[in-house]
């Protein structure tokens, strides 16, 4: 399911709102908020171009809610990935909780 949830995601929605959904996924299962990840494993990940992860990474950084420097980023607001999301975020977790919740 998250294969196709991805690819309907990447075809769908645009690069900020994907990113986001991807840091949100991300951050859930770590107690910090650094993320060691590469641009380049990012931009394939989302299926970008380069210069447009740089685009939204710049523009998520000086909104306040990424810290974004060489091989990491830093999530300064865990609120806001999750409200500037697509709803492929809610699904996604919403079906992991149902899943491990019959696992538990």
């Amino acid at each position: 399911m998250r294969a196709q949830q991805s690819v309907a995601c990447n075809a769908s929605h645009p690069v900020e709102a994907r990113l986001s959904c991807w840091l949100s996924h991300a951050r859930d299962p770590w107690d910090g908020a650094t993320l060691p990840i590469t641009q380049e494993l990012l931009v394939r990940l989302i299926e970008v171009q380069r210069n447009a992860m740089s685009i939204v990474a710049h523009a998520l950084q000086q909104a306040g809610i990424i810290s974004y420097s060489r091989d990491r980023i830093e999530i300064m607001n865990d609120q806001a990935p999750q409200e500037t999301a697509c709803e492929c975020y809610g699904t996604v977790k919403a079906r992991r909780e149902q899943l491990l919740g019959e696992a538990r």
